[in-house]
């Protein structure tokens, strides 16, 4: 006896790309309500290298130290045409290194139509329709093979 499949049993690349979604918008959910969903949290700023008095408001310098790669990536996404070091209160700790990985910040900065206020935001939001497009790409291929 042949067992009939319903229509939720089969992954296609829609259904696994809009589970990939969902599954990381409840972890970004997680992440942001302790900071009462201020996204500028996410930057993981640090003061080593953000001049709080020439940030943005938007950014929020969360820590002493070093902070985190999404300082750099903040900066980048301000200004991506800037070769200077320091931008938006933002100091890259590495130029040359951090210019190399231009294209998630150069996104960011189109997704946030060029507004400082904005890319916070944007940061996240880049991120989740990444991730949705390379779900539906593997899905895709798996399909396929």
């Amino acid at each position: 006896m042949t067992r009939r499949l319903g229509p939720w049993s089969r992954p296609t690349p829609r259904r696994v790309a809009l589970a990939v979604v969902g599954v990381h918008a409840i972890l970004l959910i997680g992440l942001l309500a302790p900071a009462r969903f201020d996204p500028s949290a996410l930057v993981r700023a640090g003061r080593a290298h953000v001049d709080e008095a020439l940030a943005p408001e938007s950014l929020r310098v969360v820590r002493d130290g070093d902070g985190y790669d999404g300082q750099y990536n903040f900066r980048l996404a301000v200004d991506p045409f800037s070769f200077d070091e320091t931008v938006a209160g933002v100091t890259l700790d590495l130029p040359a290194y951090r210019h190399q990985r231009v294209l998630y910040p150069l996104l960011v900065w189109i997704a946030s139509f060029g507004a400082t206020a904005l890319v916070p935001l944007a940061l996240p939001l880049v991120n989740l329709v990444a991730l949705a497009v390379l779900a539906y790409a593997a899905a895709s291929l798996a399909e396929r093979s």
